[in-house]
């Protein structure tokens, strides 16, 4: 559990933060998980993947340690969230899948390749939706397509029970001409589904958004 450390400062903004929050919020994108359901990193990929990397180094991310950076940050506001594993080759799907299960809205965590009988948890009432990420697609990153890790079993499924994707785009943002095609294909194709774009497409400047949300 990590103890956040706030200077004169910290403390000044945080309270006109939290004054002016509302007194109960949802976190909509977290990751959560414990050491025990991920293998040990190879020194290669601590080299290639630095969010693999941080997060092996900071143990990952416990449901306590969660609340209580909640707790820190907003105190006196009820914050709940959505969580999904840590989407890296090298995590345990099954075991990590069953631990965010005692979060406030649970997504899983699902392979490129999982389809049918693979896809038992996502028919748990109470899983909000799936998780999918790149790290698992055996090609460079730059040549990595949304359709190379969101398969139609998975969408099938999604829009048969109306529920979420959360997805982070690759390439360089939603505006990728390639990124734009594929999503709103999957949009028009199964209109049940809903699709969360992680952190506003990866869209980090204005001219970015410009073109992902005027389509």
């Amino acid at each position: 559990m990590i103890k956040l450390s706030f200077t004169n400062k910290d403390k000044e903004n945080r309270k006109k933060l939290v004054a002016w929050l509302p007194k109960e919020m949802i976190d909509i994108h977290t990751h959560t998980g414990i050491p025990q359901d991920y293998s040990q990193l190879s020194s290669q990929r601590k080299k290639s993947s630095f969010a693999a990397s941080l997060s092996e180094e900071l143990g990952y991310q416990s449901k306590e340690s969660i609340l209580s950076s909640y707790e820190q940050l907003f105190p006196g506001i009820n914050v709940r969230y959505a969580t999904f594993p840590f989407p890296f080759k090298e995590v345990d799907i099954k075991r990590a899948n069953k631990y965010v299960m005692n979060s406030d809205f649970p997504f899983v965590l699902v392979k490129p390749t999982d389809n049918g009988s693979n896809l038992e948890s996502l028919r748990n009432s109470e899983v909000v939706g799936v998780k999918v990420y790149y790290d698992f697609v055996n090609k460079q990153y730059s040549e990595i397509e949304v359709n190379d890790f969101v398969n139609q079993s998975v969408m099938k499924e999604l829009d048969k029970l109306e529920k979420t994707l959360m997805l982070h785009v690759p390439r360089e943002s939603l505006a990728d001409k390639v990124n734009l095609q594929q999503v709103m294909a999957l949009s028009d194709k199964y209109p049940n589904a809903k699709i969360i774009l992680a952190h506003m497409g990866r869209c980090q400047i204005k001219n970015q958004a410009k073109e992902s949300f005027s389509h």
